[in-house]
């Protein structure tokens, strides 16, 4: 189904579900961390960057370990998304543009001075 403000859907929402195989950088998490929802992501390399207090992994292609990491949320599900609100904006920070655009410059900055 397609939505047209899919940010209404994670505010209205208590936490983020992203069970995945495979993912690069998924503007998904950025948007649900911008909403100061917690995350349950699948325990994948990729999704490590964005591990909090306010995070639970599962084992990919395991309903078991996604349904644990589920009660595990459920299990103190208010005190979690109390902290969320708290935690994620501060994580929201390190991709502002201002991060991104420091990232880039120290990155291109190390590749000049190597090959000097």
């Amino acid at each position: 189904v397609v939505h047209d403000s899919p940010a209404t859907l994670l505010y209205q929402s208590d936490a983020f579900l992203l069970p995945s195989r495979f993912e690069g950088m998924p503007i998904s998490c950025l948007e649900a961390i911008g909403c100061s929802k917690p995350l349950l992501l699948s325990d994948i390399p990729s999704l490590k960057r964005f591990q909090t207090d306010c995070t639970f992994y599962c084992l990919p292609d395991d309903p078991e370990s996604l349904a644990q990491s589920m009660r595990g949320f459920i299990s103190n599900k208010s005190a979690i998304k109390e902290k969320a609100k708290i935690t994620m904006p501060i994580e929201f920070l390190k991709y502002s543009i201002e991060e991104s655009a420091k990232k880039y410059l120290f990155q291109y900055e190390s590749l000049l001075n190597q090959s000097t």
